[in-house]
């Protein structure tokens, strides 16, 4: 078996990387070119590099200026958010052993490095659960638990994991949205502009297809007048208009200036998100609406078990990078002199101790903002394997 695989690995090289002189020539001068960034990049990380701005500022990177000792109200979201990652990958994907070896690696440089005391061993149980849930889903079989239940149990559970840690951060005398801050920040702009869009977008997408115009046109003019305006235009605006336009209502147009950019974000996403799924809608063919009236199904099922299933697995792919676009764009808040992570590293830099380490932290801040848009990448990749897109 091995020397099969030897050869297949082999066979594999010669085609694609060796297949004629050019090949030759280009494969060798991008291993040459890859050599030295990654050589570069090692002697940089481990031996050049001074990470004790990152070491000492890590609280302020993450958290930002949440107060200390409330860090409680956080700790169930996260070990929740851990079990339900290691569910995920036990459902909808597998690690293989190298992909193993370098999660734990990865894991092993934040647990050792960058975290001491009590957050090490808060982190350290996080991970723990992940790992024994990815054990027991495997084993779903010996509990004698249904795979489609434990996908319903994963599924719902990522649904309130945002309204827990809601919930969580306001009870019991709370913190208030002005206090958050750091890649937290950023965390929880992502989810509720992504949550607000997936809610909101398909219903414009479905009212701007609606015959009937008192509902098509509004959401015609919804769409194209916020499109029309880059996102830190109305973060902006969010921060010098909307309190003289909001009423005085219960206060409203005193809310704060985190829960405007949330306005914002969520309306924004809307509405690309709505055209996103409006090309969902156009391409799938009139048979399909036809055949739901044949079975005698009223318009709401139709729509709602028919055609919106196969309009969002049609365009799972432009969804998902509108949601990696979502969550790089949250550090245009920083415009708003919110301390989110890009925020915090300004601020972490600007301390006269660390004068001239910028390149450590935003390294720092640069890894943790691949790793979630490559995680979001990796899922929108085996979401599609498992429906079949993309085959011929």
């Amino acid at each position: 078996m091995i020397n099969i695989k030897t050869n297949n690995i082999l066979f594999w090289i010669k085609n694609n990387l060796f297949n004629d002189l050019k090949g030759s020539i280009l494969t060798v001068i991008g291993l040459y070119i890859a050599i030295l960034i990654f050589f570069g990049l090692f002697k940089f990380i481990f031996i050049n590099a001074d990470w004790e701005v990152v070491i000492v500022n890590f609280r302020l990177l993450i958290l930002g200026r949440f107060p200390i000792g409330q860090e409680w109200r956080l700790i169930p979201s996260l070990i929740l958010s851990c079990i339900l990652i290691g569910m995920s990958i036990s459902i909808w994907s597998k690690l293989n052993l190298i992909k193993i070896i370098l999660l734990i690696l990865i894991l092993y440089i934040i647990f050792a490095v960058f975290l001491s005391g009590f957050a090490s061993l808060i982190i350290g149980i996080a991970i723990i659960s992940g790992c024994l849930a990815y054990v027991l889903s495997n084993s779903y079989v010996l509990f004698k638990i249904k795979l489609n239940l434990l996908k319903k149990i994963t599924i719902y559970g990522w649904i309130l994991l945002l309204p827990l840690t809601l919930i969580l951060l306001n009870i019991n005398g709370g913190v208030g949205t002005e206090r958050w801050g750091g890649v937290f920040l950023n965390i929880m702009l992502a989810a509720i502009g992504i949550s607000g869009g997936i809610i909101f977008g398909p219903l414009l997408a479905l009212g701007r297809n609606s015959n009937f115009k008192s509902i098509k046109y509004p959401c015609i003019a919804y769409i194209e007048f916020i499109r029309a305006a880059p996102l830190i235009g109305w973060l902006f605006l969010a921060r010098f208009v909307l309190p003289t336009l909001l009423p005085s209502l219960f206060e409203l147009n005193k809310i704060d200036i985190v829960i405007r950019a949330m306005i914002v974000l969520v309306g924004f996403s809307s509405a690309y998100i709505a055209e996103i799924v409006r090309g969902g809608l156009q391409s799938l063919p009139k048979g399909q609406r036809e055949a739901g009236m044949a079975l005698g199904l009223n318009e709401f099922n139709i729509t709602w078990f028919i055609i919106i299933p196969q309009a969002i697995r049609a365009v799972i792919p432009a969804l998902v990078s509108q949601f990696i676009a979502l969550w790089k764009d949250t550090t245009l808040v920083y415009a708003l002199s919110l301390t989110e992570l890009l925020g915090a590293a300004n601020a972490a830099v600007a301390q006269p101790d660390f004068v001239g380490k910028q390149i450590e932290v935003f390294l720092f801040i640069a890894v943790i903002f691949w790793t979630f848009s490559y995680i979001m990448s990796r899922i929108s990749s085996k979401m599609e394997t498992r429906l079949g897109l993309g085959k011929w």
